[in-house]
């Protein structure tokens, strides 16, 4: 259900006055991935997409409400039409599905910290896209006007970023220009941008208002500059076309107005400075090293998707089965600290979460959209066909990004607002309308309790994040004590998230708590069973507090899921010759060897293993090995 009574034209008609109730609508409806793009919590571990990743949940849980409530009272409300229904639903029961094949639904609900990819940010965009559609028949310029006003924050302190004068002492943990914005990653802010701009010259040329105008084309050709400027050409080129086609559309729409013309010579200066940027920061080849390593990731999807074709491997699944697909090759390049969490492709990752249908319900929400701008193109008229052409290239610069980047929430709500209005924006009869009816008390004080409730669930979010910075500060203080409460605190409140226990078996360990940090390492791997650094915490602990066989199973589990990975291979090797199993430890150590980490300890403790297992031959030739490595 979405929405309270509407009008059934797309425009009011001559000589009356638009009710104000529906640009209240479009706005909130706009704000909504506004919000989610500028939020920020410094002091967090992920300061960037955790917070925005609960702020769309609630933003989603707000717009059901309203909708609901708003219908309640009004008495009835429209229902999307039938296709469009079956196929939302469709999608939205494969995406349960897929969370529902995750080892640990809770954790494919909420998503692995620092990314969020699970089922609580993806119904609320789902929740966006309906609220949208009403929005869209009503004032979509209104609805991405938020939208617009986000962009000036965010590329200002891009710029601020780009000049190094950022107040924030943010800790850089991947390569380019440090130009993220509130994003927290180049290439996320970078697509972005790229579905801004021509979001910016539609508003260009469809505004009324002088200031509104420049305003809009301002924002449109600053978006391109400062994408090329984040060191990430995926925003550059997908938003530089979707705004050319815009402006040459819209200039051809309008006849060549005034209007038009003038934001043309901004985009032109917008997409020459673009590509002077481009050259300067080295983007161009910062994006050839990009893509290569994304043919890595991607080949390892599809070998995923080969072994899983219908079911998946649930939502947020590809980052506990990354190791055991990857090639030999790279594993030895990634070692144990670069796990893709991500097959960083949209469309890729919906296969490896939910297998075919789940990828199948997308591509037929992704067809919809495209039916409701062509037939808005071919049934309306001049302002309906210029809103085509900046909602269809916006979208368009959406699935660009989506097809190499990861659909984390301030993407994802962004996508879903482009899509929603483009599905609202269909001339045509009115959806259906469903009567409802209820007491007007029993609305407001349902109303009431259901608000109350969505700022409980944002006040309730915000506790294991603050219990996390405050263990966090005393961890760093030296007051393991502290650390240890802070990390317990934040470990109980969010039941679903392993990080924490993990964090909370550090600062046991550093107390000098073995037992109750090897405990504390069980929960995290509980919450998490393919977590391969709490299994390795696990062993460690227990060969310091003489559990050999509690050590053994770590070490087994660590080397199923890093059956490449030379650092895991290698220490599984060590133990299994420190508990007297040398032809075991041969093995592992030899594996470890094979993936390509020349390493000389490892060859002397190959020897070693070989000596025991009575091949002093070989023995002698990994001694060898390691004098010539050192």
């Amino acid at each position: 259900m979405i929405g309270a009574a509407r009008p059934s034209a797309v425009s009011a008609p001559p000589g009356s006055t638009a009710p104000a109730a529906p640009d209240r609508w479009a706005l909130a409806a706009g704000a909504v991935p506004a919000l989610v793009v500028l939020v920020m919590w410094p002091g967090l571990e992920n300061p960037f997409l955790t917070p925005k990743a609960v702020l769309a949940v609630l933003g989603g849980l707000g717009l059901a409400a309203a909708v609901a409530f708003g219908g309640l009272r009004g008495g009835r409300v429209h229902r999307p039409r039938g296709v469009l229904l079956v196929v939302v639903a469709a999608h939205a029961a494969a995406l349960v599905t897929a969370a529902a094949a995750h080892e640990r639904p809770l954790l494919a609900t909420v998503g692995h910290a620092g990314r969020h990819l699970g089922l609580a940010v993806a119904l609320a965009a789902l929740v966006l896209l309906l609220a949208a559609i009403v929005a869209g028949r009503r004032a979509p310029l209104t609805a991405i006007a938020p939208l617009l006003v986000a962009a000036i924050p965010a590329i200002g302190y891009a710029i601020v970023q780009a000049i190094g004068a950022d107040p924030f002492p943010w800790a850089l943990v991947e390569g380019g220009p440090p130009v993220f914005a509130f994003l927290g990653n180049t290439n996320f802010f970078s697509g972005w941008l790229g579905i801004v701009a021509p979001l910016g010259v539609w508003a260009a040329l469809a505004s009324t208002a002088s200031t509104a105008r420049a305003g809009a084309g301002a924002i449109a050709a600053a978006a391109l500059v400062v994408a090329a400027l984040s060191g990430s050409l995926q925003g550059v080129v997908a938003g530089g076309l979707a705004a050319a086609v815009v402006l040459v559309g819209g200039a051809a729409l309008l006849r060549g107005a005034r209007a038009a013309r003038r934001v043309g010579l901004l985009v032109v200066a917008a997409l020459l400075g673009s590509a002077l940027a481009g050259v300067t920061t080295g983007a161009w080849a910062s994006a050839r090293v990009s893509l290569a390593n994304r043919f890595e990731i991607w080949e390892v999807a599809l070998r995923i998707v080969a072994d899983h074709p219908w079911r998946g491997v649930g939502l947020a699944g590809f980052r506990g089965h990354f190791a055991a697909y990857q090639a030999a090759e790279s594993a030895a390049a990634r070692g144990l600290d670069r796990i893709a969490d991500s097959p960083h492709s949209v469309p890729l990752d919906l296969l490896v979460s939910g297998g075919a249908p789940l990828l199948v319900t997308w591509l037929a929400l992704v067809g919809l959209v495209a039916h409701a701008l062509v037939r808005t193109w071919r049934r309306g008229g001049t302002a309906d066909r210029l809103r085509t052409l900046g909602l269809g290239a916006a979208g368009a610069a959406y699935l660009a990004q989506a097809a190499v980047s990861l659909d984390v929430a301030p993407l994802a709500v962004t996508g879903a607002l482009v899509a929603g209005l483009a599905l609202g924006g269909t001339p045509g009869p009115p959806d259906p309308l469903v009567s409802l009816r209820a007491p007007a008390g029993l609305v407001r004080a349902a109303g009431a309790v259901v608000l109350a409730l969505v700022a409980a669930v944002g006040v309730a979010a915000t506790l294991p994040w603050r219990a996390d910075v405050h263990a966090a500060q005393a961890a760093r203080a030296g007051e393991q004590n502290i650390a240890v409460e802070g990390y317990a605190r934040a470990a109980s409140l969010a039941p679903w998230e392993p990080s924490h226990a993990s964090r909370l078996g550090g600062a046991h360990v550093a107390s000098g708590d073995l037992e109750a940090g090897l405990r504390a390492y069980e929960e995290a791997v509980r919450r998490d069973p393919r977590a391969v650094a709490a299994h390795l915490n696990i062993g460690r602990l227990a060969v310091a507090l003489d559990a050999p066989e509690r050590a053994d199973a770590a070490y087994a589990r660590a080397v199923v899921l890093h059956p490449r990975t030379g650092r895991v291979l290698a220490e599984a090797g060590r133990h299994a010759l420190e508990r007297d199993r040398p032809q075991e430890a041969a093995d592992l150590l030899e594996r470890s060897l094979a993936v390509g980490d020349e390493d000389p300890e490892r060859w002397r403790d190959l020897a070693a293993a070989l000596e025991a297992a009575g091949e002093s031959d070989a023995a002698e030739a990994a001694r060898s090995r390691a004098r010539a490595s050192e």
